[in-house]
C-alpha cells in the first residue's frame, strides 16, 4: 500500500509527499489484513484465507525535511517473515541493507555509486550459504543507461551482460555471456516514444525465440500508459472506506469489492513535536470465528467512503487475479470454517460457483501418485488451485496434505485430491512406475482422488473428452505395492478408504498328502479345483465343515498354488464381511478387479467365515449382501468381471440361501469332516504321533498330539 509515485521529473515532491504521506510524519507502521463482514461491522484477521497467502507490512522513517532515512518490507508467508532494513547517505541513496528471516540475519547488501547518483557497484554477502556476489556498472554517456553488468560469485566472474542502443532509443539489445566470453542468452527491447517497453522477445543460445511479451496494449498512441492496465469495469465496483486523522492520513482503510470488504491496512503514525499515540489497533490475530460473550469493535466507526484511487489499483488488480476473487465474502467464510487441513468444503464450493450437484467419481482405494497428477494435469488443460492445504513441520518447511483444481476450459469439472501422505518408494513396484511417476528423497506423496462432474442434466454436460482423459492420467498416475512371490492381498480400510495390502504366503508351505489328510480322492478334487481357477471359468467355491476339521489348514495349500499361478488373491477378513453391502465397497471391488484384468489376471475373493452372507435370512441388510454375491458370482456384475469366490463357513448347508447352490453358479463343494478312526490312526502314525485315537479326529486334534497341544483341563489333576 506504502508506495512511491513516479512523478517527480523536476524532483519537486520530497519522499514523503511520493509516498503520499501528509504533515510532519516521522514514523509509519503500515500493517496489512484481510477483512470480512460479520453482523453489519468489519472484521479483520492475519490468518489466511485461502483467497490470499501472503501479507506485506512496512514500515518507513523519515526526517524532519521528509527525506525518507530507513524502510522496512515486511513478507510474511506461511510460517516464515522475511524484511530488509536499509541505510542511507545524506543524498538519499541507500548504502546498504539487511535481510532478516525471522529475526536472523540472512545476508548483507553494499552499494556505492558514482557523481551522478549512478550504481557502480553492488555486494551482497550470503550468510545462508557463506557467498559474496558482486555486481559491477558500466554506463552509455550518451543514453546515460547501463552499457555493461558484471558479475562475480566468491571472486570469480560468474557472466555479464552487454547493453546495446539505437540513437532513437526505440531498441535496446541485451545480451549475456558467460566466464569465457560464449553467448549464453540474449533479448530484444523495444521502446516507445516515451521510453517504455512494450515488446520484448527472448533469444536462447542458437538464436530461436523461446518467449515473446507484448505490452503494447497497456500504453496510448502518444507512448503514455494507459490508466489501467486491465478492464475491471473501470473500477467502478471498486470502493474504499477509511479514516484519517488530523493530518489527513489514513489509520484504517478498507478495499471494498461489489460491497463485500476483502483487505484492509492499518497504520501507526508518529509525528515530530506531537506526543506518539497510543497504539489502540486491537487487531492482531482476530480468528473468523468470535467465540459467544465476546466484544469486539469494528475495524471502522466513522468511516469516509471514496472511489479507488491510482495508488489502490496495483493491489486491486492483484486481488482481481485469485480464483477466489468471484466468492462473495460469506460464502468464502463458509468455505474457511468447513476446511480442515486435509478436508476443503469442495461440495460447497462446486454448489456455489456452478449453481449445480455435482457428480463424483472416486479413485479412493487406489495408490496414485498426488505430485504427478498435478503434473500431469497441468499438461492436460488449463486449470489453476482453488485451494493448497500445507502442514508446517519443525524446521518450517511444508508438505502439502491437499489440493482442488478447476478447469477454465472444462467448466463443471472439479479434482480434489487429499490424504496425501508420504510413503517410502522402495515398498512399490518400480518396473510399473510410468515416467510421471514423481520420487523426492526416496518418497512418494500418495493421495485419495476425486473428480466432481457436471450432473447429467446439468447445462454445463456437454461433449468433452476430459474425463476420459482423465481416467488415463489417473492410471499412469497409478503405483503397485512391490509384489514377492508367492502374496496374497488383504482388504484393509485405512483413512476411512478401502485399500489392498500385500503380504507373503509361506512359500515352503505344502501339504504332502492331500488324501491322507482330507481322505481318498481329495488330491483328484484339489487338482481340478486348480485346472478351473487357471482358467476364466467363474462362480463359486464352497468350503464348510464342523471347526478343527482342515478348512484353514487347506486353504492355505491351496492360496500358495494359486498365488504362484501369478493370479490375484484378495482375501477378506470375517470383520470386513458386512462391508459387500456397501456400495463404496463394491465400487472398489469392481475397479480393482477391472484393473486386473485389462492385465490378464484373474481375481480370487476368499471370504472367510461367511455365514453372515450365506445364510437365508430375511433382514433386509442380509438380502443386499446375498443380492450382491449372486451377481458377482452368476449375474451381470459376473459379466464383466473375471472373479471366482471362495467361501467358508461352519453351519449345515441346508442353512444356505438356496440360490447359492444352482449348477452353474456353484463351481465347486466341499465338506469338511473329522477323519474316521482307521484314517485318523493312519495319519497320526505318519506324523509320528505316539497315540490311538477309538473314535473318529479332526485334523486339528491330531496335529494337536503331534504338537502337544493338548487342551489342559483342571478336573485331570484332582
Amino acid at each position: 500500500m506504502l508506495r512511491k509515485i513516479d512523478n517527480n521529473e523536476n524532483n519537486t515532491l520530497t519522499d514523503l509527499e511520493l509516498y503520499g504521506l501528509k504533515g510532519p510524519l516521522k514514523e509509519v507502521m503500515e500493517k496489512c489484513y484481510y477483512a470480512f463482514p460479520m453482523q453489519g461491522k468489519i472484521f479483520i484477521t492475519r490468518k489466511s484465507t485461502k483467497r490470499f497467502d501472503i501479507l506485506h507490512d512496512t514500515k518507513i522513517i523519515f526526517n524532519e525535511t521528509g527525506k525518507e532515512i530507513d524502510s522496512i518490507d515486511y513478507i510474511i508467508r506461511d510460517k516464515t517473515t522475511t524484511y530488509t532494513t536499509q541505510e542511507y547517505s545524506n543524498d538519499g541513496l541507500i548504502t546498504k541493507s539487511t535481510k532478516y528471516e525471522n529475526e536472523t540475519i540472512i545476508g548483507h547488501s553494499y552499494y556505492t555509486y558514482d557523481d551522478k547518483k549512478r550504481s557502480l557497484e553492488d555486494i551482497y554477502n550470503s550468510l545462508e550459504n557463506n557467498v559474496t556476489y558482486r555486481t559491477l556498472y558500466e554506463y552509455n554517456d550518451h543514453h546515460n543507461k547501463i552499457s555493461k553488468r558484471t558479475t562475480y560469485k566468491d571472486g570469480q566472474l560468474q557472466d555479464y551482460t552487454i547493453n546495446e542502443y539505437f540513437d532513437d532509443g526505440s531498441i535496446t539489445v541485451s545480451k549475456r555471456y558467460d566466464a569465457n566470453d560464449s553467448l549464453c542468452d540474449h533479448h530484444v527491447d523495444h521502446h516507445n516514444q516515451k521510453g517504455h517497453t512494450i515488446k520484448t522477445i527472448f533469444y536462447k543460445k542458437d538464436g530461436t525465440i523461446y518467449f515473446e511479451s507484448d505490452n503494447s496494449q497497456y500504453y496510448n498512441e502518444d507512448g503514455t500508459q494507459k490508466k489501467n492496465k486491465k478492464n475491471l469495469d473501470d473500477f467502478s465496483n471498486f470502493f474504499v472506506q477509511k479514516e484519517i486523522d488530523h493530518h489527513g492520513n489514513f489509520t484504517k482503510l478498507v478495499l471494498f469489492h461489489c460491497k463485500q470488504p476483502f483487505i484492509a491496512f492499518t497504520r501507526d503514525i508518529t509525528y515530530f513535536q506531537e506526543e506518539t499515540p497510543a497504539n489502540n489497533l486491537f487487531l492482531t490475530n482476530l480468528p473468523f470465528t468470535i467465540p459467544n460473550g465476546v466484544h469486539i469493535p469494528s475495524l471502522l466507526t466513522n468511516p469516509i467512503t471514496e472511489p479507488i484511487d491510482n495508488s489502490l489499483i496495483y493491489k486491486a488488480e492483484s486481488i482481481f487475479e485469485s480464483p477466489y476473487f468471484e466468492l462473495p465474502t460469506d460464502v468464502l467464510k463458509t468455505l474457511v470454517e468447513k476446511s480442515t487441513l486435509n478436508e476443503f468444503a469442495h461440495i460447497h464450493y462446486y454448489t456455489h460457483v456452478f449453481k449445480d450437484i455435482p457428480s463424483p467419481i472416486s479413485y479412493r482405494g487406489f495408490m496414485i501418485d498426488a505430485i504427478a497428477l498435478r503434473n500431469e494435469l497441468d499438461d492436460l488443460d488449463s486449470n489453476y488451485s482453488i485451494n493448497e492445504e500445507y502442514e508446517f513441520l519443525e524446521d518450517n518447511s511444508k508438505v502439502i496434505k491437499s489440493y482442488t483444481l478447476r478447469f477454465p476450459d472444462a467448466e463443471g469439472y472439479l479434482v480434489f485430491v487429499n490424504k496425501i501422505t508420504k510413503e517410502d518408494a522402495t515398498e512399490f513396484d518400480k518396473s510399473k512406475f510410468e515416467d510421471c511417476i514423481v520420487v523426492e528423497e526416496g518418497n512418494l506423496q500418495l493421495g485419495n482422488v476425486l473428480l466432481l462432474c457436471p450432473s447429467e442434466g446439468s447445462p454445463l454436460r456437454q461433449e468433452s473428452d476430459f474425463e476420459s482423459d482423465f481416467q488415463e492420467i489417473v492410471e499412469r498416475c497409478m503405483v503397485y505395492y512391490a509384489e514377492d512371490d508367492p502374496h496374497i492381498f488383504m482388504v484393509e480400510v485405512q483413512n476411512s478408504n478401502y485399500i489392498l495390502k500385500s503380504h507373503n504366503v509361506k512359500d515352503d508351505f505344502e501339504i504332502d498328502d492331500l488324501d491322507l489328510h482330507y481322505g481318498f480322492g481329495f488330491r483328484r478334487f484339489h487338482q481340478e479345483l486348480m485346472e478351473r481357477i487357471e482358467t476364466d471359468s467363474k462362480g463359486l467355491i464352497l468350503f464348510h465343515g464342523a471347526p478343527g476339521t482342515g478348512k484353514t489348514y487347506y486353504i492355505r495349500h491351496l492360496l500358495r498354488e494359486i498365488a504362484m499361478s501369478d493370479n490375484i488373491v484378495i482375501y477378506m477378513p470375517p470383520n470386513m464381511v458386512d462391508y459387500l453391502i456397501n456400495p463404496a465397497f463394491m465400487t472398489f471391488l469392481a475397479k480393482t478387479v477391472a484393473r486386473y484384468n485389462s492385465e490378464d489376471k484373474y481375481c480370487i475373493l476368499l471370504i472367510e467365515d461367511a455365514e453372515p452372507l450365506l445364510v437365508a435370512r430375511e433382514a433386509d441388510t442380509r438380502i443386499q449382501g446375498i443380492t450382491n454375491l449372486l451377481n458377482m458370482t452368476d449375474g451381470l456384475l459376473n459379466d464383466m468381471l473375471k472373479m471366482q469366490i471362495i467361501c467358508t463357513f461352519n453351519v449345515d448347508i441346508k442353512h444356505l440361501d438356496p440360490a447359492l447352490l444352482r449348477p452353474g453358479r456353484l463351481l465347486a463343494r466341499k465338506e469338511f469332516k473329522p477323519l474316521p478312526e482307521l484314517e485318523a490312526n493312519i495319519l497320526a502314525q505318519s506324523l509320528g504321533v505316539d497315540y490311538t485315537f477309538t473314535a473318529p479326529a479332526t485334523l486339528a486334534e491330531i496335529y494337536a498330539k503331534r504338537d502337544d497341544h493338548d487342551t489342559i483341563i483342571h478336573d485331570e489333576y484332582r
